[in-house]
């Protein structure tokens, strides 16, 4: 069976550059077609099974790609399968120039992991030693045990900019996100950037439509920033972990 950590919209509206890359989770149940199971690199035992696939879409649309996370059951390591398409992006885009040649060897690696890391036909799908995904969390309100219903993980030209874990209390009938600690360290430099801005347009522009128009609204979107923020940390403690 599979189930599916996503749904109908993304966990917060992306930016014309930004790459969203939606998780959806293999449940580990029982076997299915595309469950496969393939040899660890590491250790030579066929115990790597899929943790998360996530799919990319840009701008709310599909691309079609999608990068797959892998961990071996019988002595932990992981590793991700990554589009060919883009590992050979980067080894052309590597030996260009000296510069990017660092590129071209992390493209090289990445399309050297599938074939290190084989599919074995018919393996026995192998103990679970080491559950993947984040933590299980319940409802401070109620007490139940909340759902983990979408797993958002973003990407500004290529760096990182946190992930959304959104989850939803049944009984309570209310969905919360909580975001990666890098994720809130961003937001919060983010909201600090202009909030700077904002103050210098305050103080120093000579023109009362730059002071009042662009201040103003520098400010205001720094204030919902760090009110996001700060309800996003909040989830942490309103949905904590199970003990």
């Amino acid at each position: 069976m599979q189930g599916a950590l996503s749904g109908e919209r993304l966990g917060t509206p992306a930016a014309l550059n930004f790459f969203h890359w939606e998780a959806r989770r293999r449940v580990i149940l029982g076997m299915t077609a595309d469950e496969e199971v393939r040899r660890c690199a590491s250790c030579s035992e066929p115990a790597v099974v899929l943790a998360f696939e996530w799919k990319q879409t840009f701008n709310g649309v599909s691309t079609g790609s999608s990068i797959r996370d892998y961990r071996c059951q019988n002595c932990g390591a992981r590793f991700s399968l990554y589009p060919k398409a883009g590992s050979i992006t980067f080894i052309v885009i590597g030996l260009l120039l000296v510069v990017t040649f660092p590129m071209a060897v992390l493209g090289w690696l990445r399309l050297r992991r599938d074939g290190r890391n084989p599919v074995v036909p018919g393996a026995p799908r192998p103990q679970m030693r080491f559950p993947t995904g984040p933590p299980a969390r319940k409802c401070a309100a109620c007490d139940n045990p909340v759902s983990l219903t979408r797993v958002t993980r973003s990407r500004h030209n290529g760096i990182p900019m946190g992930t959304e874990y959104e989850y939803a209390c049944a009984p309570c009938q209310k969905t919360r996100v909580i975001e990666s600690v890098w994720g809130h360290l961003i937001s919060t430099f983010g909201a600090v950037i202009v909030g700077g801005i904002g103050v210098a347009l305050l103080l120093w522009s000579h023109t009362p439509g730059w002071r009042f128009g662009g201040g103003g609204v520098a400010l205001a979107i720094c204030l919902l920033i760090a009110a996001q923020t700060a309800t996003r940390v909040a989830n942490r403690f309103r949905y904590p972990l199970v003990d």
